[in-house]
């Protein structure tokens, strides 16, 4: 390759869309029951005026995957566990929206079970963003939180009918070419003087739940009495995905039930007629 392709192939390289171009391939050719609906979708969330545009957003029936990919060179991303007795979890917070006849649309998020199970973790470090006002992949979650819930209100707005209620589910994704790596460690085992580790345990997995308090907006205080309660209202979960891992992970992606109780579009809608009711 002579020198002028060679600084056109470098140029190339430096952007993440061959990457992204590549992902797509791996969905298309892969024997899952997910298809894609569109690429560099653009979206605008009139809530906090962000903007910008989804590279993928998959869909099996009622349900949809919006794909953001990240291509770090010879990134690692370690995460922290500090339950050692933590193996797996099926619980993941998803977005999802109602729509029915003379009613307001709902948009919001509650705990689900979603396979494949995985570890969860609140805690990622990421080398060379150390020294930023806010963590990478906090900043970037957020980003694509805000995303899918301008994802969910524009297909309301879609597949509202006159007759019929409608229902989507909307699950967040993060895929990249970072190795994904658990650090296990007991907060005992810290040193109080210096903030060091001792004896951590590392493990490579192909994915992991990220899940952190991470809503900006305004939370409603129905139900809630304290701080914490408050900071639980506000969890969100993405997937954080090793990009070899996509094919067998959307294999066996699927939500499997609620996490507890009546559905909570169900709770909300008798919230609206209970408020209606005293008015």
């Amino acid at each position: 390759m002579d020198e002028k392709n060679n600084n056109l192939k470098k140029l190339v390289d430096s952007s993440g869309y061959p990457f992204q171009l590549r992902i797509e391939n791996e969905i298309r050719t892969a024997d899952t029951r997910w298809n894609i609906i569109t690429h560099e979708h653009p979206w605008k969330n009139i809530s906090n005026e962000t903007e910008g545009f989804i590279d993928v957003i998959l869909g099996n029936n009622a349900t949809r995957v919006v794909l953001e990919c990240k291509r770090p060179r010879g990134g690692v991303w370690v995460f922290i566990i500090s339950r050692e007795e933590q193996v797996s979890v099926e619980r993941f917070r998803i977005c999802w929206a109602h729509c029915m006849p003379e009613r307001k649309d709902l948009v919001d998020w509650d705990d689900f079970h979603v396979v494949p199970g995985s570890q969860e973790s609140e805690f990622c470090i990421v080398r060379g963003h150390g020294d930023k006002t806010e963590p990478f992949l906090e900043r970037l979650s957020k980003c694509v939180l805000s995303s899918t819930e301008a994802l969910a209100h524009e297909e309301l707005s879609l597949i509202r009918h006159p007759e019929f209620d409608r229902l989507r589910f909307f699950i967040p994704v993060i895929v990249t070419t970072a190795e994904l790596k658990v650090c296990r460690l007991e907060p005992n085992q810290v040193s109080i003087s210096d903030g060091s580790i001792k004896e951590p345990k590392f493990e490579t997995v192909p994915w992991i739940r990220f899940r952190k308090s991470l809503s900006v907006y305004d939370t409603d205080k129905i139900g809630v009495a304290t701080l914490k309660e408050i900071t639980e209202k506000k969890e969100r979960s993405i997937f954080i995905m090793n990009s070899t891992s996509l094919s067998h992970f959307l294999k066996s992606l699927e939500i499997c039930s609620q996490a507890w109780g009546a559905s909570p579009w169900e709770k909300a809608r008798q919230i609206e007629r209970m408020q209606e009711n005293e008015t």
